[in-house]
């Protein structure tokens, strides 16, 4: 018996080949493929970055918490602080001195205050007097600064005239005319005790009347 092919069949035809996908959808899960590693890759590398920022954290709690106790031990081996008493007393007073002179200030600069009720220019031009032998201690302007009235110490009579006048030379007392002037003698026998009053009183006796009438006479108080 004899065997004879009766058909052939060739296996590396197209028909007998595996399925493929085409190249666009090849294309496509590469490139999904590619992204999601890519994503995995910068999930991991920001976990990575997150633990040693953390890690850092941690160090620098751990060096701040070292300095705050190197700084506490530090204050508690120095001596307490003290103030020094003599310090704070003058503290104290100087203190009170500019809260006082800020008050004279404030009153003196209000901006409600009209020119002509205003005092600063009688007060600033009354601090540049500067005569020797006389030292003013209390002055008074009422009546809207119509009513000035001095007070003080001189240690010499004749002193008193020379700063009455150079007074109401200034230009903020050039309307002032003191009409009443006592002079009376202090406890320790050297300063004598001066008040002048733009507004007139009751006349004196003695050597304080006749003082009064010299100077009313040569500074025109009768005016």
């Amino acid at each position: 018996m004899s065997w004879s092919v009766k058909q052939r069949i060739n296996f590396y035809t197209e028909d007998f080949k595996p399925p493929q996908l085409p190249e666009d959808i090849q294309l496509l899960l590469f490139s999904v493929a590619g992204n999601l590693v890519l994503a995995l890759v910068l999930v991991l590398a920001a976990l990575g970055y997150a633990r040693w920022e953390a890690s850092q954290l941690q160090q620098a709690q751990q060096q701040e918490q070292s300095l705050l106790q190197q700084i506490e031990q530090v204050m508690a081996a120095r001596p307490p602080l003290a103030l020094d008493p003599s310090l704070q007393q003058r503290k104290d007073v100087v203190s009170q001195q500019l809260a006082a002179s800020r008050k004279v200030l404030s009153y003196l600069s209000q901006g409600n205050l009209q020119q002509s009720y205003s005092f600063t220019h009688k007060v600033e031009q009354l601090a540049q007097q500067d005569v020797a032998g006389v030292w003013l201690q209390r002055f008074v302007i009422n009546e809207q600064g119509q009513q000035v009235r001095l007070q003080g110490y001189v240690d010499d009579p004749a002193k008193l005239s020379p700063y009455i006048a150079s007074l109401v030379r200034r230009p903020a007392y050039q309307q002032v005319a003191f009409r009443y002037v006592d002079i009376q003698k202090h406890d320790d026998n050297r300063w004598l005790m001066f008040e002048l009053d733009s507004r007139a009183r009751e006349p004196q006796d003695n050597a304080a009347q006749a003082l009064n009438n010299s100077t009313l006479t040569r500074w025109g108080a009768g005016q």
